[in-house]
């Protein structure tokens, strides 16, 4: 096998070379090389990175279909152990070459990321199908990049990827990764994910987070751009007011000109602090996957607000702003108990409208539903049960793509707990808030 590595030099950058990027080193990559361009200018960065061409990734996973298929893994995210060791195995004579190379980003362990050449086919996000590994502390470079390099090139095929590329009619070939090690902002402020809109900036943020540890809770905050100078943030904000003016005005120009012409944008970004001055990193960008921006777009024509009235169970705003619309009279199915899942396909047997109650269970309940889901359905609506502090993963964000479902609520356990199998409800939300009003039978 050989390796290609590839590393961003605004200076030899084109339209063509890009779009050579795109295909070679994966989606992620080109944009963010693109993105180099024109930080300086915009007042962000991108950390220093490199990327190895899927080409290598192609080969890895040639090499290993040969040995024969996975074992069963262990929940939806997780990766084959035999895939993994094996992938160990192979690279083992590269090792020298990828850390050689990585040295000239970083002498730490970098952030290692996979990039698919078909990220965004169909208008999709791909979230969660490209396996990111965060650095580990208490392990030299060798032994990480050994580690972390095998899980990345092997996180193209867990169940939950297979699923995926399956259910949206994606290539295969998507599995075939580029490679990112980027340099890794170590002690962020703040990190972030925003939705750009044309007039609203949507964030869900962490505040001082351990970079490596699961995101729990967090904070959400909407800035309207007719009106940001004036806009009140919530206290804890207050201190870097500043900072978010200057992080949305950015983010508002790459939604203009970026791809040529106004396109809603997903970013994650860190900020942190390089003596007084706070630094905005920008370390990844795509387009809002269409199922999202269709919701937006319904989301703006009801703007009423949702009046709390007895029986309602009214659903304040989540970090998915999404959950858009209107149904009048649907039967709730009950299935926040996986062992029901068998008899689904019975269970909504001439039902129209189905009301789900899924249980999250971290993201396990969910991706059962979602395989146990008949693929004839539409129409359903889905109420995603999370505990009162809830860890954030992609499938939160993906299953909202999902053709099946009109509609997708996340909401606290509690809020549904009163809710049974055969209850008639009215669902409504108008992306921001949802209300359920729980009928008679």
């Amino acid at each position: 096998m050989k390796i290609q590595f590839w590393k961003p030099d605004e200076r030899s950058f084109n339209e063509t070379s890009i779009q050579e990027m795109a295909r070679t080193c994966g989606q992620r990559s080109s944009v963010l090389a693109k993105l180099s361009v024109i930080a300086r200018d915009l007042g962000f960065s991108i950390p220093e990175f490199l990327v190895i061409t899927t080409s290598f990734a192609h080969e890895v996973n040639e090499r290993y279909e040969e040995t024969g298929g996975d074992e069963d893994a262990r929940g939806y995210l997780a990766l084959s152990e035999k895939r993994v060791n094996a992938y160990r195995v192979l690279l083992e004579p590269y090792l020298p070459e990828i850390i050689s190379a990585i040295k000239t980003v970083t002498d730490a362990n970098p952030i290692l990321r996979g990039s698919s050449s078909l990220e965004g086919s169909n208008s999709l996000s791909f979230a969660g199908v490209c396996k990111t590994v965060i650095p580990l502390r208490d392990i030299g470079l060798e032994d990480y990049v050994k580690f972390g390099v095998a899980r990345v090139l092997a996180g193209s095929f867990t169940p939950y990827a297979n699923y995926y590329l399956s259910h949206h009619n994606i290539h295969s070939t998507s599995r075939d990764v580029g490679l990112m090690a980027m340099k890794l902002v170590a002690t962020p402020i703040i990190h972030a994910a925003a939705y750009t809109y044309p007039d609203e900036l949507r964030v869900r943020y962490f505040l001082n987070p351990i970079v490596g540890s699961p995101y729990i809770g967090g904070h959400e905050m909407i800035l309207r751009r007719d009106g940001l100078l004036s806009t009140t943030l919530p206290n804890h904000a207050e201190d870097l007011k500043a900072t978010w003016h200057h992080i949305a005005s950015v983010l508002w120009n790459l939604h203009d000109n970026f791809y040529g012409e106004p396109v809603p944008v997903d970013v994650e970004f860190l900020v942190d602090q390089d003596g007084e001055k706070n630094v905005l990193h920008i370390v990844q960008m795509r387009p809002v996957s269409r199922p999202h921006e269709r919701n937006y777009l319904q989301a703006c024509s009801l703007r009423r607000v949702l009046k709390k009235t007895q029986g309602n169970i009214v659903i304040p705003p989540s970090h998915l702003y999404h959950s858009v619309g209107e149904l009048e009279d649907g039967v709730v199915i009950d299935m926040r108990d996986a062992t029901r899942l068998s008899d689904l396909g019975v269970m909504i047997d001439g039902i129209s409208h189905p009301v789900f109650l899924v249980s999250h269970d971290r993201g396990d309940g969910t991706f059962g539903f979602l395989k146990a889901l008949p693929h004839h359905v539409r129409n359903g609506v889905v109420l995603i049960a999370h505990p009162e502090y809830r860890e954030h993963d992609h499938l939160q964000y993906s299953v909202y793509e999902d053709r099946r479902l009109d509609m997708v609520i996340h909401c606290d356990e509690r809020m549904l707990a009163d809710i049974t199998s055969g209850d008639r409800i009215e669902v409504t939300s108008n992306g921001n808030t949802a209300s359920l009003n729980i009928k008679e039978k």
